[in-house]
């Protein structure tokens, strides 16, 4: 059989024996009609007890081998749609993580569900970082795939004291001093950063309900990365 680059086709799914419960089987045939075995590393969502492995799973070409044997890759495109097409999901926010953030010069960067599904999208205005938690929402483009749209929630943070600000900082008098008289705004992201961690550990910060009003959408398209 011969194979098209970039298409999709549909294989059986087979149990040999002694298979690696990291790989869902299939089985394909050569450019000489030969029935042959490949092998596709599970998702980390196929790997969950309750996961089901279908008896047709559907497969992209991504190249073959010397004797014609497909080189597959998951039908990530289809994975999406089954996860997140339901009519009663378009607009609910889901949690994604950096994977990569977007570098000097590149426009995009890459994110993945909790599925373990990447998928690249156009990177915000605002720079990131690899692990940063990201939320977005799926909705249906006129192609009939579903693109991935980057939110920005608003939250309502408690007013703090300057003292109370400078005492979870660690601020001694003169350092308190010399800040009062520049402002707070040239201690910089690493003084946010303690001030955020100091207000947690005390149990008085913390993000609160989110504006629903407030939100800023990046408008960043996004479709998945094949494995």
């Amino acid at each position: 059989m011969q194979y098209n680059y970039g298409q999709v086709y549909v294989f059986p799914v087979i149990h040999p024996e002694g298979a690696n419960d990291n790989f869902i089987y299939l089985q394909c045939e050569n450019s000489s009609g030969e029935l042959v075995e490949v092998r596709l590393p599970r998702l980390m969502f196929q790997k969950t007890p309750g996961y089901s492995t279908p008896e047709m799973l559907g497969c992209r070409v991504k190249g073959t081998s010397a004797d014609g044997t497909p080189i597959l890759s998951h039908d990530i495109v289809q994975y999406v749609k089954e996860i997140y097409g339901a009519p009663e999901q378009q607009g609910e926010i889901y949690d994604f993580t950096v994977v990569v953030p977007s570098q000097d010069g590149n426009e995009y960067m890459s994110v993945i569900d909790r599925h373990g599904i990447i998928y690249r999208v156009k990177r915000p205005e605002t720079p990131v970082r690899k692990g940063q938690r990201v939320k977005g929402h799926f909705y249906t483009a006129k192609n009939g795939y579903l693109n991935l749209t980057l939110v920005r929630e608003s939250a309502h943070f408690p007013f703090f004291r300057f003292d109370e600000v400078c005492e979870a900082l660690g601020m001694d008098a003169v350092e308190r001093n010399r800040r009062q008289l520049s402002g707070m705004a040239s201690y910089g992201a690493e003084g946010d950063a303690k001030l955020h961690a100091a207000m947690v550990h005390a149990g008085t910060h913390g993000p609160g309900k989110a504006d629903s009003d407030s939100h800023n959408r990046l408008h960043a398209r996004a479709w998945p990365l094949p494995p």
